[in-house]
């Protein structure tokens, strides 16, 4: 009797498997390292989708998906084409990377060079309306002046620029709506902002402003629609920026974070923060305590003999800050390291005894943090 294919059972051990749902195909070829944690085991994944891209149509689908996921664009021109050209044929012009970093490494000789590789940066990232995060570094990154219609990034919630003139990004930055982390490093502006460009519109969550130097219409302009939905601000060298920071969103940011505290009155702008980190401790108390309208909940610092010895104890003294709860010290040596000699131990403890004591008095928390 002839069987039907339909009659045919397949040996349970014999016969080869069955592909396996693409929703398990597709758990198990997801990278777990992000590229900036771990090169070296990010290049073997990129290795290993591209041998199961040529194994299978649907492998194929997973891998090129993963392979496309996180984008960091080539320093050379041949290369950027090439990649410009791919995304043209293969995603019809629709690029679905998650993360892309432009971030320019090559020493051109001539200015024309660097042009190109700006505006075929730009053309790629016009390309990118999947992206919820963008990285752009150094002087030949992207300026968005060509005049090009630029889309709009629904899903785009981390910006980082480095090294850039914020004038060359204005243009992009309104496509931003939904923007929530903005971290702004070595950047300034050489015109007026507000003349020339309709300002950002997206609610930012926390901003992050390193060796940066901007006005306060150039605050203003960047900042003003997320006055009231900042909650944490990090600064680091910025000068009278900070001052020009607080007079926009002082009123509205929780948690501020300086690396050192160069202008003590613009503090003062900052009315109500929960939560103070400063990293470099050298201020004179009173400057402190006389510039500080908030009802701080958290203070924090970086560990050192003056600091715990004698200023951060002088404060609560006076009872500076009745409604601290908590103090956060980082980099602070333990005394339970086994390697260190039991004198080091002793003079370590007599030194750290000169917080515990105003804070046991006042019912402060220590937090000692790596």
């Amino acid at each position: 009797m002839t069987l039907s294919s339909v009659e045919i059972k397949q040996h349970p051990v014999t016969s080869p498997s069955p592909l396996l749902p693409v929703e398990i195909l597709v758990l198990i070829l997801q990278p777990q390292w992000k590229r900036c944690e771990d090169i070296i085991t990010w290049n073997d994944m990129v290795n290993v989708m591209l041998s199961c891209s040529l194994a299978l149509r649907t492998l194929y689908a997973i891998a090129r998906a993963n392979l496309y996921n996180d984008i960091r664009l080539p320093s050379r021109l041949k290369s950027l084409r090439l990649f410009l050209r791919t995304v043209r044929e293969s995603f019809g012009g629709h690029c679905p990377a998650h993360a892309l970093h432009v971030i320019q490494d090559m020493l051109w000789d001539r200015c024309e060079p660097a042009k190109k590789y700006a505006m075929l940066a730009e053309e790629i990232i016009s390309c990118c309306t999947e992206l919820r995060y963008l990285e752009l570094e150094d002087r030949y990154s992207p300026q968005f002046t060509s005049g090009r219609s630029l889309p709009e990034y629904p899903y785009l919630k981390r910006l980082k620029v480095c090294g850039l003139n914020i004038h060359f990004l204005a243009p992009l930055l309104p496509r931003l709506r939904n923007l929530e982390s903005f971290e702004v490093i070595h950047c300034h502006s050489s015109c007026d902002l507000v003349e020339e460009h309709s300002p950002p519109s997206f609610k930012l969550l926390t901003l992050s402003i390193s060796r940066a130097r901007l006005s306060r219409d150039q605050c203003k302009w960047l900042f003003a629609s997320s006055s009231q939905s900042i909650k944490s601000l990090k600064v680091q060298e910025v000068g009278a920026s900070l001052g020009s920071l607080a007079d926009v969103m002082g009123a509205f940011v929780k948690k501020l974070h300086i690396n050192h505290l160069h202008d003590c009155q613009a503090i003062s702008g900052f009315v109500n923060l929960q939560s103070l980190r400063i990293d470099e401790f050298d201020l004179h108390m009173d400057t402190l305590r006389d510039n500080m309208q908030s009802s701080l909940k958290t203070f924090a610092f970086n560990w050192s003999r003056k600091t715990i010895q004698h200023n951060v104890p002088q404060l609560l003294r006076c009872n500076w800050q009745p409604s601290l709860q908590s103090l956060d010290i980082y980099h602070s040596p333990t005394v339970m390291v086994e390697n260190i000699s039991d004198e080091a131990r002793q003079r370590l403890v007599a030194i750290n005894n000169h917080l515990i004591e105003p804070c046991a008095a006042r019912g402060i928390q220590i937090n000692w943090l790596p």
